[in-house]
């Protein structure tokens, strides 16, 4: 799997790095998914103070989730007014929405693998497109009007900067699985397999976001 997720790096293949990280993700300790999602949303974090300095939740509760969850359940404040309104914070935002799913669902292996996926996901799109942002402002500014006159030259997966963003983010989770040493818990097939294959074709039909299980 590990082999996979680098050539799927390689080739630049960001929705097979997302469907193989799910594959390795699933059946592991909860907690040890959790932890990679926070260590990922954690990378944006110095990006995100930088330009919203008085705004502290994101930092409270990377600090200590399961403590939010308890407390304000899945809710984080409305603190937009003193945000940089941007696309990058918008995704950055996400992440934590995914990473409470997971406190309040830990019993569910689907939410837990597809929140935390998600969350790593959201964290990388906040990565790269406040790196295109940076790199090409102009092509940015036409995007989020709706303007796609610059595409497809100048579209932000196009982007080399962007793309370098995009791979060192995920070797950066390769290399955290190879320090978790991730192949000695249970491999998915000895986890069940349908289980997994069936987990995995739920989450690409609700393109890879986050599903609250039914009450």
């Amino acid at each position: 799997m590990l082999e996979q997720l680098n050539q799927a790096i390689t080739a630049q293949q960001w929705g097979a790095c997302a469907e193989t990280c799910f594959q390795i993700l699933y059946g592991l300790p909860v907690e040890l998914q959790q932890n990679l999602a926070i260590m990922m949303i954690r990378r944006y974090l110095p990006v995100f103070e930088a330009t919203c300095p008085t705004v502290i939740w994101p930092r409270q509760i990377l600090h200590d989730p399961g403590q939010w969850q308890a407390v304000h359940g899945r809710t984080f404040p409305d603190t937009s007014n003193s945000e940089k309104a941007d696309m990058a914070t918008a995704a950055f935002r996400s992440c934590f929405s995914g990473l409470l799913l997971t406190y309040s669902y830990p019993n569910n292996p689907f939410t837990v693998t597809s929140a935390c996926c998600y969350a790593i996901n959201e964290a990388i799109n906040a990565q790269q497109i406040q790196r295109w942002q940076t790199d090409d402002p102009t092509a940015y500014q036409h995007w989020t009007q709706n303007d796609f006159s610059l595409w497809p030259e100048r579209a932000m997966h196009n982007n080399q900067a962007v793309i370098a963003v995009r791979s060192q983010a995920w070797q950066v989770v390769t290399a955290w699985f190879h320090e978790q040493t991730v192949w000695q818990y249970p491999a998915p097939t000895e986890i069940d397999v349908p289980s997994l294959e069936q987990a995995l074709s739920d989450w690409r039909r609700n393109h890879m976001l986050i599903t609250v299980p039914a009450p």
